[in-house]
């Protein structure tokens, strides 16, 4: 296997690693510092790797004519990526379904936390569409990922 690819693959699964240890670390002896930082750790994993894997679906989503279907599947993705690295998990009461019949609809989090951006990963419904601060453009990864998903709003507006 080629270098490169190695590290590219071993790295993340080195750092999701050492993110469960220090959870699993900090539940057993009781330290909620290393409790947190393992859960930290795993957050920012999560991030990076649904940013990467929204960059990707974006475009291969937009090819087939689904591009406002990103945010969403990223979303989704990210929701389920915390489940799994940290245990969080939220449940969204909405018996009148107001979230996927209500239209326009405004959803805003002021992403103070880790916990914001998994929150509207419960809350998202399909074709969503996020604004961001422009300067987010220049931060690598979500910055792709928010560029790639305006583009395929931009294209289909044009040219639907």
């Amino acid at each position: 296997m080629h270098p490169i690819l190695f590290t590219l693959i071993i790295t993340p699964l080195a750092l999701f690693g050492t993110s469960q240890i220090l959870v699993t670390l900090g539940n057993t002896s009781g330290n909620r510092l290393l409790e947190y930082y393992g859960r930290a750790l795993a957050s920012f994993l999560a991030l990076i790797l649904c940013a990467i894997y929204g960059t990707i679906a974006s475009a291969i989503l937009n090819v087939f004519g689904y591009g406002g279907l990103g945010q969403w599947t990223t979303a989704r993705a990210f929701k389920w990526t915390m489940l799994f690295s940290t245990g969080v998990w939220f449940e969204i009461e909405d018996e009148k379904d107001w979230r996927n019949t209500t239209r326009p609809a405004v959803f805003v989090g002021n992403h103070q936390t880790e916990l914001d951006v998994a929150f509207l990963g419960h809350l998202f419904p399909k074709y969503c569409s996020v604004s961001a601060k422009a300067s987010l453009k220049k931060v690598p990864v979500l910055g792709w990922f928010s560029t790639c998903d305006a583009a395929s709003r931009r294209y289909k507006q044009e040219y639907s």
